[in-house]
């Protein structure tokens, strides 16, 4: 199964992805987990994309667009107070 059906798929993705790079299986880039969440965010899927970005900031927290993804799909669902949050980082 794909990095990408998995994050999609599960509506918890966090602890399977995480699982999944603790065994050596699967290997997620910064720029594949983040060509998802805007495909989702494109497909009126913002929840579902907030989860992308979220594993993507945690993972790849050391680059500055994994915050500013994460800032875009609280715009969307209209958290505004995390949208800031996430855009300062």
């Amino acid at each position: 199964m794909s990095s990408e059906v998995l994050v999609v798929r599960y509506k918890n993705a966090h602890p399977v992805a995480i699982k999944l790079l603790n065994t050596n299986q699967f290997k997620f880039e910064e720029s594949n987990l983040r060509n998802i969440g805007y495909l989702l965010i494109e497909q009126n899927k913002a929840p579902q994309a907030l989860e992308v970005f979220k594993l993507n900031s945690r993972f790849f927290h050391e680059c500055p667009n994994t915050s500013y993804d994460l800032g875009d799909a609280y715009a969307e669902l209209k958290h505004y107070q995390q949208t800031l949050s996430s855009y300062s980082r």
